[in-house]
């Protein structure tokens, strides 16, 4: 028997390098499944047409073949199918909606391309526990993956007495729609107060004349550098089911640097953020107001906020310990579907 033939080798399908489901649903992982004894490859889907028909050439050489996301039409995924011995489906949205921007209908042909997926896949995983939900209704096999956290690089931030109190918001130009809504609360704070400023990471800004705006093109090597300077983290969303699928990545990093966070309670926000234990929620523009001017007011309550949201997400969401159920869930479907061929036989 070859070397070849003794790996367990798995084909990560993934949208870009730079997407952050990329990067936290699958890059991240790599290391740990080196060590566990899976030799990994990775294809983006972005690339040409020649990239994508070499990389499904190769599939049949893969033990398993990983999906981050990527709804494919009907002939690409029938290619797929047949070219794989088997396939994970992961998924961190509730793709089968429009997204809040455009409606918050269904999509009949997201909904049609993720039903065949998830029914053809021997395995599915999903971002929170309301897309855990969706995926039962189509899915054999359906197991439930937050976007963990590598806490050996989130380190914890050291308040560094200042004049200014910054509301820091990170995040893509796709998710910017959610802190747009509460550009008025935000606005009539900084009117009342000169001492804020609201600091935006991303790769788009909004065009806010009237608030004193900090644009800070997101840049991954100083991520951790801009969340230190966030003496406040906020997520709002809509309440509609694309923003319920949200599994809450904005909070948990927040949390795990040590800011205190204002959030929307809509989907996994409220079950990362206990109210007035590691974080606050705020359901309307009032209650926005309220939270915020709390913790600026109140910043030793502010900190404590913060220490127990790290806490929760040590405790809950990190790295090191979801890294182990997923190499786990892996092999242990490799293994299965070996023994299932073997006796088919």
């Amino acid at each position: 028997m070859s070397r070849e033939d003794r790996e367990l080798r798995a084909f990560f399908i993934i949208l870009n390098q730079e997407a952050a489901s990329s990067r936290y649903r699958v890059l991240q992982y790599i290391p740990f499944l080196e060590r566990a004894g899976i030799v990994p490859d990775v294809l983006e889907v972005t690339k040409g047409i020649r990239e994508r028909i070499s990389g499904f050439s190769r599939l049949k050489h893969f033990n398993l073949v990983f999906i981050q996301k990527k709804l494919f039409s009907l002939p690409n995924w029938v290619y797929l199918r047949s070219k794989s011995q088997r396939i994970v489906f992961d998924f961190d949205d509730a793709i089968i909606y429009r997204d809040s921007r455009r409606g918050t209908g269904l999509s009949k042909t997201r909904l049609r391309r993720f039903s065949r997926i998830a029914k053809g896949s021997e395995l599915v995983i999903a971002g929170n526990t309301y897309l855990r939900e969706i995926a039962k209704g189509f899915a054999p096999r359906v197991l439930m993956i937050p976007t963990p956290i590598d806490m050996n690089r989130y380190t914890v931030r050291k308040p560094i007495p200042s004049k200014t109190i910054r509301i820091g918001w990170i995040g893509s130009a796709s998710t910017l729609f959610y802190l747009e809504k509460l550009y008025p609360v935000l606005r009539e704070l900084c009117r009342s107060r000169k001492d804020i400023r609201v600091k935006v990471v991303s790769d788009q800004f909004p065009d806010w004349h009237d608030v004193p705006l900090e644009r800070k093109p997101w840049v991954y090597e100083e991520e951790i550098q801009d969340l230190h300077s966030f003496d406040i983290g906020i997520m709002p969303l809509t309440d509609d089911p694309w923003a319920k699928g949200k599994c809450g990545f904005k909070l948990l990093q927040y949390m795990a640097v040590g800011s205190p966070v204002v959030c929307s309670p809509v989907g996994m926000n409220t079950e990362l953020v206990q109210h007035g234990m590691n974080g606050l929620l705020a359901r309307n523009p009032e209650e926005w107001a309220q939270c915020l001017r709390f913790l600026i007011e109140n910043p030793d309550q502010g900190l404590g906020f913060g220490r127990a949201g790290r806490k929760t997400v040590i405790e809950r969401y990190g790295l090191d310990l979801w890294a182990k159920r997923l190499v786990s869930a892996l092999k242990e479907l490799i293994e299965f579907q070996d023994q299932a061929l073997h006796l088919a036989s």
